[in-house]
């Protein structure tokens, strides 16, 4: 719709195809798999490779991001993984009620709320990532869009390199007004 002109710009999964637009990364999640706690597996760091084609049985529906979709499967099969997926959903929601529910694991991005009865854990050997995107059109005639998108990315960076990190204790005295962090 942004390369037709229908909408100004948009936050995007990658990949999004062969389109003339402006993209600027903005940042880049880890997937990992979707399990319920009391599984077995739970209990490992991260989970064998030979052990997930059986289990990984939800999926992000094809129909909704086709180029995604097919980046995944190639990722799988160049582990030597061969996927079946028997359930297809549109939301991490519904993914994690399937895995609930018994229906198998799934994949989830690792900053997504989690329903306290699942965990997640990595692949071993395999890396799955997920990049979002602020895309616009290059002959937008707003300047502000690229610079939203480029103070998107900067701010993401910045909350990423404090993950793990203890933040300052106290205060500065001052009770700062509330902003729109993007434009902050």
């Amino acid at each position: 719709m942004v390369a037709e002109g229908l909408l100004d710009a948009a936050l995007v999964i990658m990949p999004i195809g062969d389109h003339k637009l402006f993209v600027q990364r903005v940042c880049t999640e880890k997937l990992l798999v979707c399990l319920r706690r009391d599984d077995p597996l739970a209990r490992e760091e991260s989970i064998p490779q030979e052990l997930i084609a059986d289990r990984l049985r939800i999926c992000l529906a094809r129909t909704h991001h086709p180029l995604l979709y097919d980046e995944l499967m190639r990722k799988f099969a160049k582990a030597k993984i061969l996927l079946k997926p028997t359930e297809f959903v549109s939301s991490p929601a519904e993914m994690q009620f399937l895995v609930k529910m018994g229906a198998g694991f799934g994949l989830i991005r690792e900053t997504v709320p989690l329903d306290p009865e699942l965990t997640r854990r990595s692949i071993s050997g395999l890396s799955l990532q997920v990049k979002t995107a602020f895309i616009c059109h290059p002959a937008q005639p707003r300047p502000v869009l690229p610079l939203l998108a480029y103070r998107m990315a900067k701010l993401y960076a910045g909350k990423a390199e404090m993950n793990g990190k203890k933040r300052p204790s106290g205060s500065a005295g001052v009770q700062l007004p509330l902003q729109i962090p993007s434009f902050g």
